[in-house]
């Protein structure tokens, strides 16, 4: 029988820390404003240094992705018949004080043991909390520095966005205690633990911004 162990206490939400403050990110948005406006904007400001982009609208956006890691131990034992294959002038060999016995038509000596195994498994989700899609950014993303934080609450605010986790944790973990249950051959089963290590919503924060164009000078 398999025993799961499963710790509410290790289910954790993290916030992921600005790598740029407001400031900075709206000064690397301005610089990339007038290409998001398309190459005639571009052709135009050649010849009216005007500048009729103006930031209109800030968000910030906390984006949910789940990091789940689960783990499943095996301890058991089998009976199994090993061979063991010598020197064609070998008729009998001593192993812990038995004697087993060999021909030259069969050079194959052939004994019962016991196997005691140990296995570990391991599985590992990092999946967009919204969309249930993979992504191998968010490796990356929980390097970074981040704070826990008790609940979504604490990070809206005015012009801030919390979007909503729509996957739910016991599914993906549903499907992880699939893939960590496997089958194996055993005579006697003294241990099949398998445990969910950590269980962590991550939000990594995101600036939008709203840029307007004036069409007053556009001819």
């Amino acid at each position: 029988m398999v025993e799961l162990k499963f710790d509410v206490k290790k289910q954790n939400i993290f916030v992921i820390l600005d790598v740029y403050d407001v400031e900075k990110s709206k000064q690397l948005a301005d610089s990339f404003k007038a290409r998001a406006f398309g190459v005639v904007t571009n052709i135009r400001k050649l010849f009216d240094k005007k500048d009729d982009i103006s930031m209109t609208y800030v968000e910030k956006r906390y984006e949910p992705f789940w990091h789940i890691v689960g783990e499943s131990y095996l301890e058991y034992k089998r009976k199994t018949m090993y061979h063991v294959e010598v020197k064609p002038e070998v008729r009998s060999f001593m192993v812990n004080g038995e004697v087993f016995e060999t021909s030259e038509r069969e050079p194959v000596i052939k004994f019962p043991a016991e196997d005691h195994c140990f296995e570990t498994f391991e599985e590992e989700v990092l999946v967009d909390a919204s969309s249930g899609k993979e992504d191998k950014l968010y490796r990356k993303f929980i390097e970074f520095d981040s704070r826990n934080i008790k609940q979504t609450e604490e990070l809206m605010g005015k012009n801030k966005v919390v979007i909503p986790a729509e996957i739910k944790a016991s599914f993906l973990i549903r499907e992880i205690i699939k893939k960590l249950i496997k089958p194996f051959h055993a005579d006697k089963i003294i241990q099949e633990t398998v445990e969910i290590k950590k269980l962590a919503l991550y939000f990594r924060p995101i600036y939008t911004f709203e840029y307007t164009q004036s069409v007053s000078n556009i001819k």
